[in-house]
């Protein structure tokens, strides 16, 4: 039971804490990779956890998802697009590679790639050998842990609004480049960004 808690507790605040480490399984949650009820809980702890108190504060009164703010929806898309995008790309580069998840019958390879792409969003846990990996997939995975989890969640990272953000400015930064006399703007929720704005993602990005 203690150590139920405890990894509740972990997961939820992504904070990556285990106390089942086996050194011979390959270390973390290694010697539970071929459990899906442990494998599903845990994710979904994680992803509670890092969408946010905002957004579950507005789902637990809209059940509609056409009703639901402008953020909210753009959190539970750019989620989803996160998770299984980065679940099918560790999953196509990682198929057949014996040091992770090559070894391992079909189901538990696609268990396997979407816990790896849940958990990199700052959680911290993993089921299979991370030094093991192929350079892309760590450059995915990389990338997933860059953007974390959204605004006011227990998720870390740059957060998924400041990536839209960046993102963005990035666009802007090439129209510009391309047509110089062109204005253009930057628009988030509905609204333009202001310079400052983009200044401080800018500044943050670089400090980053």
């Amino acid at each position: 039971l203690r150590c139920g808690v405890f990894h509740a507790v972990s997961a939820y605040c992504n904070a990556g804490f285990d106390i089942l480490a086996d050194v011979d399984a390959g270390g973390s949650l290694s010697a539970y990779a071929a459990d899906p009820i442990f494998n599903f809980i845990i994710m979904a702890l994680i992803i509670i956890g890092g969408l946010g108190f905002l957004v579950w504060g507005e789902l637990r009164k809209i059940r509609r998802f056409s009703r639901l703010g402008v953020y909210t929806r753009l959190v539970l898309v750019i989620t989803g697009l996160l998770i299984f995008g980065g679940a099918a790309l560790i999953a196509l580069l990682e198929w057949d590679n014996p040091l992770t998840i090559g070894r391992m019958p079909v189901w538990q390879k696609l268990m396997a790639s979407l816990f790896q792409s849940v958990t990199t969003r700052t959680a911290g846990f993993f089921t299979f050998s991370q030094a093991g990996m192929t350079d892309a997939a760590k450059a995915v995975s990389d990338v997933l842990m860059f953007i974390g989890g959204s605004s006011g969640s227990t998720a870390g990272g740059l957060k998924m609004s400041r990536a839209i953000l960046l993102c963005k400015l990035s666009l802007r930064e090439i129209k510009k480049l391309l047509h110089p006399r062109s204005v253009t703007t930057v628009n988030f929720e509905g609204k333009e960004v202001d310079d400052r704005t983009l200044s401080g993602v800018a500044t943050y990005f670089g400090a980053y």
